[in-house]
């Protein structure tokens, strides 16, 4: 038998905080490739940080995960893909962890005088 039915609200806000739990780090990269769902890894990873805020959206299972890029970060880099990484094997080191959504980003030439917050909204 198979049937199809609808997640309920109580049960999106449920993995929407598992998921919380198991979001480590957001990565940046260099490479303009399209993203797949068959994606592993960045093109070109060049940074990784940590997750350094989670905030609920306003609709049922959705958040927002923020990363902080400083000043003195990624000076004269050309941003063009961000991607986010969970599990227990995502480390600080690149190409560690699952990758669960990759994007392109672009930002050219980040200057020693500029900051940037990445943020993932996500809604399961």
């Amino acid at each position: 038998m198979s049937f199809t039915a609808t997640l309920t609200d109580t049960s999106r806000n449920q993995i929407r905080d598992w998921l919380k739990t198991q979001i480590k780090y957001i990565a940046i990269g260099t490479s303009t490739t399209t993203p797949t769902t068959s994606d592993i890894r960045l093109g070109n990873e060049v940074l990784r940080k940590p997750i350094t805020a989670f905030t609920n959206g306003t609709s049922p299972g959705e958040f927002i995960a923020s990363m902080y890029i400083g000043a003195g970060e990624l000076v004269g880099v050309t941003i063009e893909e961000i991607g986010v990484f969970m599990g227990s094997s995502a480390t600080s080191s690149p190409n560690t962890g699952t990758l669960i959504a990759r994007g392109l980003f672009h930002h050219a030439n980040k200057l020693n005088t500029e900051s940037i917050i990445a943020q993932l909204d996500l809604t399961v």
